[in-house]
């Protein structure tokens, strides 16, 4: 029997260290299958018309994410007419951002109708959660791709990765942890109490890595007791809840934005065996 070429899909990630990295580049960057070839690319700044169409000329798919670029869409569709097919990974509901979240300001206007006429362009949605799916109101073909977090993290250099000793925590201290972006005021607003009685009690140490500001704007005051990690690369970022004790991850459940999230905060720190307090 003759054997069958590989189907060949481009993978587009919106971004090298976010949802990009987590539900694009990692997984498919190391995928091995013997019917489909996956080929990471990330497009940077405004790309040339006609070095996407010979760029997509060689692909039978194209798995794409946070799309918003009619430029890009209209390669899409051409893309669609000469048979190829377009998955559209999506990892939160873009469509209703809450407020006080300043991700709301970016995906405003004419970015979010370019975002909505990907999602109905495209053949197969390529979602993180079922709840996101039905919230996204899309009627076609959807895949549920959770997310991941890759175990080799595991292996690295220990005496490079030490964040307690780099933070001045000394041994025997506690460590009690919690992160997210600048969109999850709520959740530190909730997390506010906690971080105020830990602040006083012997022998643990509250760490909350995230924007510094934007964390002192809401009332956290970072002292000995509270340290603050302003930012830091995702290759450091990923090892960092190996040094807590305890990893915070709650969520507010009374917004459809937050109920569509995933299980990511988990994983980040069930790969090192660290315990999670979640809602």
């Amino acid at each position: 029997m003759e054997k069958q070429n590989k189907k060949r899909v481009l993978v587009l990630p919106s971004d090298e260290n976010g949802s990009g990295w987590y539900r694009m580049i990692q997984p498919y960057g190391r995928a091995a299958s013997s019917l489909v070839a996956f080929d990471v690319k990330f497009l940077e700044g405004e790309v040339d018309g006609e070095y996407l169409s010979e760029l997509f000329s060689g692909y039978d798919g194209i798995l794409c994410q946070r799309v918003f670029d009619w430029g890009l869409l209209g390669h899409l569709r051409k893309f669609q007419e000469r048979g190829g097919v377009v998955v559209m990974d999506c990892d939160d509901l873009l469509m209703n951002i809450p407020s006080f979240n300043i991700s709301r300001v970016f995906w405003d206007g004419e970015k979010l109708k370019g975002y909505r006429e990907a999602k109905r362009i495209c053949d197969y949605l390529h979602s993180s959660t079922e709840e996101l799916s039905g919230a996204m109101g899309y009627r076609g073909k959807t895949c549920i791709f959770k997310n991941a977090v890759d175990i080799s993290v595991r292996l690295g250099d220990s005496a490079e990765k030490d964040f307690r000793g780099r933070l001045g925590i000394p041994m025997g201290m506690k460590v009690i942890m919690w992160g997210g972006s600048t969109g999850h005021n709520d959740t530190l607003e909730f997390l506010l109490p906690i971080i105020k009685h830990y602040s006083t009690v012997e022998g643990v140490v509250v760490v909350l890595v995230g924007n510094r500001s934007w964390m002192r704007g809401l009332g956290v005051v970072d002292s000995d007791k509270v340290l603050i990690i302003d930012s830091m690369e995702l290759k450091d970022y990923l090892y960092l809840p190996a040094m807590a004790d305890v990893f915070l991850t709650p969520l507010m459940g009374n917004l459809e934005f937050n109920r569509c999230k995933s299980e990511l905060k988990v994983l980040e720190s069930g790969v090192w065996g660290v315990p999670c307090v979640s809602s």
